[in-house]
């Protein structure tokens, strides 16, 4: 399993579901436009790369930079159209799901948690990580038994 900006740039070029204003799929790759500022308006163009390596990972970093940026600026400018029009809250009551499953990723390395909530409470939590050195992941799994409480 690999994480970081190459496989998440790739996900979202495949899946082309991206809904944001600066950032767009194009044909096997992403274009991600950057506003004027300081310096002019530009637009980058992220290719998915035909053998994924150590430079197409760093190169993949570089460009997650600017990704990130967007998807920043683009809240940014959503919560000043919120403030004009007077809704200011800053947080809502959360209802846990009856159902669902939920996988969360680390920023360094490759560390996953896996939940599933079932009737409210939790049925399965597993967390895979990969140490150096290490040869394969460890799995750690927490029993449903130690997880009775209501989530």
């Amino acid at each position: 399993m690999e994480s970081g900006p190459l496989p998440r740039q790739w996900i979202s070029t495949r899946a082309g579901k991206l809904e944001n204003e600066f950032i767009h799929v194009v044909d096997g790759g992403l274009e991600i436009d950057l506003p004027k500022g300081q310096t002019e308006a530009t637009t980058l163009r992220w290719q998915i790369p035909a053998q994924p390596n150590a430079l197409e990972r760093n190169r993949a970093r570089v460009y997650h930079v600017a990704y990130c940026g967007m998807v920043a600026y683009t809240f940014l400018l959503k919560a000043f159209e919120y403030v004009r029009h007077g809704r200011t809250a800053i947080s809502a009551r959360y209802r846990v799901p009856d159902e669902a499953i939920g996988f969360w990723e680390a920023g360094q390395r490759t560390l996953t948690h896996h939940v599933v909530v079932s009737s409210g409470r939790i049925a399965d939590y597993q967390i895979v990580t990969r140490r150096p050195g290490w040869r394969r992941p460890a799995i750690r799994s927490v029993s449903p038994d130690r997880t009775k409480r209501r989530c």
